[in-house]
Order: structure tokens, then sequence, then C-alpha cells
């Protein structure tokens, strides 16, 4: 397969308008691989200078029409820990990932965190509320301008793009949608995410199988600069320019059995840039994380990446990735296995902080807790960790 970099990417995505996932996983390039080639004059390589952990600031937009899209605060922390999981090899749901492939399984070495200071300079818990009387707020245009992303148009602006990540949480009829580096509005750059779509721990999603918060990991590959893993149709004549990435004719709906291969070799199903459910959708590859580093570099070189001194290093990151929470199904006891000292939260399905307690033992006492679905919310400083479980 051809390796295309980076810098190439500047004359075939001003002809790609967004590229969405919609409830019926269709994402239309609006371009194709004869106009693409015919625009490509050179080749080089290019290494990024921002080396180490990579820190971005995420502002979310919370566009909402009913209090069921006014999504918790729980439920964006829970986004936001399956998106640094995602992008550091920490998802629970790597077991998926064939062996063949573990050697090119990425850690893109980057950590999303809420931004603590809005573009005035003032504190802020980033994350902006938003009321609208319009439905399906995140499909609808006017003049070009795409509704969510403006205030005047009933959405939300956009906070500086050069200094945060923009994502807007609102109902649509897509799963989601991005902009494209190079392609679009400077004031539209970002992601769109439907609220039903969003998080971990809702319990009403409205697509079955898109409750893990790899949507936004999806839209966020395009943001960065990534193809679907088919290219630019669903032939084998296509590909994604990456050149450890299979290629392959058709985008998954549903988890595959066994092995399938549509183009002589085994298909990367589990490829965050694929269209699988949740569950069966659990890697980038190392060329791709070279194309994301590359966009970073190149498209987006104001945005923040340093550490603020309020993130905590990765240490406690990797603390919390290494305990488990048990039993799911719970009588009286949830059980915390590697770490006794944690504050932790117990939330329902409503997002209603019910307990807040700091926690000496690895034994939680539920014996009082009403029968129903609950989510433990372990912190230590700055770094949390989202586990749900069903109370007997």
């Amino acid at each position: 397969m051809i390796k295309i970099y980076l810098f190439l990417i500047t004359f075939f995505v001003l002809l790609t308008n967004l590229v969405a996932q919609t409830n019926e996983r269709h994402c239309p390039l609006n371009i194709n691989e004869s106009n693409y080639k015919d625009l490509i004059q050179s080749k080089g390589n290019t290494v990024t200078s921002r080396s180490g952990t990579k820190y971005i600031p995420v502002v979310f937009h919370i566009v909402y029409r009913t209090d069921e899209q006014n999504v918790s605060e729980a439920q964006i922390q829970s986004q936001l820990d399956a998106l640094n999981n995602d992008f550091n090899k920490k998802n629970e749901n790597r077991e998926i990932i064939r062996n063949d492939d573990l050697a090119i399984e990425a850690n893109l070495d980057i950590h999303f965190y809420l931004a603590e200071t809005d573009e005035s300079g003032r504190p802020t818990n980033g994350i902006t509320r938003t009321k609208t009387d319009i439905r399906n707020i995140g499909d609808y245009y006017e003049d070009g301008d795409v509704k969510i992303k403006h205030d005047f148009l009933g959405g939300k602006d956009a906070w500086n793009p050069n200094r945060f990540l923009n994502v807007w949480v609102c109902e649509t009829e897509l799963l989601g949608f991005s902009s494209f580096p190079g392609a679009n509005a400077f004031d539209e750059m970002g992601v769109v995410v439907n609220y039903a779509s969003f998080g971990t721990i809702a319990t009403d999603y409205k697509y079955d199988g898109y409750n893990g918060g790899h949507v936004l990991t999806h839209e966020l590959g395009h943001f960065l600069g990534l193809l679907h893993i088919w290219g630019f149709e669903e032939e084998c004549f296509y590909d994604d320019n990456i050149d450890d990435t299979p290629n392959q004719s058709i985008a998954y709906l549903e988890c595959p059995f066994g092995t399938p291969s549509t183009c002589g070799s085994i298909d990367m199903t589990y490829n965050f840039m694929d269209y699988t459910p949740d569950n069966c959708i659990a890697m980038f590859t190392k060329g791709q994380k070279e194309v994301m580093l590359n966009t970073l570099e190149f498209y987006y070189p104001s945005l923040p990446t340093e550490q603020p001194d309020s993130v905590t290093p990765n240490d406690n990151f990797n603390i919390l990735n290494q305990v488990t929470v048990y039993p799911t199904l719970v009588d009286n006891n949830l059980f915390v296995k590697g770490i006794n000292d944690f504050e932790y939260q117990l939330i329902d399905t409503k997002g209603v902080v019910l307990k807040t307690e700091n926690a000496h033992s690895n034994i939680i006492d539920l014996a009082n807790l009403s029968s129903g679905v609950y989510y433990l919310v372990l912190k230590v400083e700055q770094t949390r960790k989202v586990t749900k479980f069903v109370k007997l």
C-alpha cells in the first residue's frame, strides 16, 4: 500500500466535506481515488517535534432540547475516560486484537483533559450548556454554516480552536461527524457527537452497540487526518493510504465471526476507523499514529499539548487502569482490587451523585443500596475510573 504523508493531505482535503457516521454507519467523502492521485505531486516523511505525552484541553458544548439530552458531568467524565483509554492502549476490549496485529498496535500517548480556563482566562470546568428549541440541531446547515456550531443559529460558538479541542454533544440523526484538517472553516473545527452515543454510563442509548465511548474516538481519528480503513470506496481497489492497515472492501456494521477477508488479507475489523460496534473495535495502528501526530504538528500547531500543572502524570492513570472492580452483580459488597486508599462516588443512571466517600479498604458496603443499575467512580487526585454494576 502507498504511504501518504501528511503534507499531501492539503491537496485533497479541500475537496472533502464533513466526515460522518450515521445510524446506517455511512460516511460520504466528496472525493474519489482518481482525483486524489491526480493531485499528488510529491511524497516525503515528516516526524513530529512534540515528544512525550501530549495533553490536549477539551471543551464539551452540550446543546440540548430535552433534559435527557443535557448529559451529566458523570457521563462526560466517562467519555473522557474512554477516550484516554483508547488513545493509550488501555481500553478493556484489547483482548479481541489478533496476536499478529499486536506488534503494530499504537499507543498515541495523548491525554485529553477538561479545559480549566476559558478563552478569557477565567476558571471553567470545560463544559458549556446551551438550551435550544431546534430538533436534531446537529443535522442542519444555514448558508453553509453548521447550526450546532454557532450561537446565532441556535447552537454554541466554538472556543478558539487554536487553544481548545471543541466537542459538541447534541441531538442528531448521525452518530457523529468531524471536521477534517484543512477542509473546514476555522470557527467550525471540531467534532460533533450524538448525545445518545456519547460516554459509557447511560442506560438508554439510541443506537444499540455504540455505548462504549468509541464513536468520539473514531471521529477524532478523522479530526487528526485519518480516512476510514477501506479508504475512499468500499472496494479492494481503494485503501486508506496507510501501509500497515490491510485493504478492505466493506464497512463492518456488526461484530464479525471468525477472521473475515475481503481483499486477500484478514480484515482489521477492530480498527477504530471501521464502523464495527463499540465492543468489537479496539485499536489504531502505528501507521495511523504517524498520520495523526503529523496532523497535530502541521494542521494544529497552536493547540496546546504541554502538561498543565493541575493534570496528574500518567502514574495515577496507570494505577487506576490496573484496578479491578468486581462483581458486576452485587449482593452486599463491591470489591476494589489493586488499591486501598481512594475517593469514590456512587452515581445513579440519571447522573445523580448518591454518595462521596474516602475509602481505606478494598470493600465497599452496598447493603443499604436499593436494587438497580449504578456507577462507581474511583478517584485518585484528578484521575478517574468508572465502573458499571447492578445491585441485586
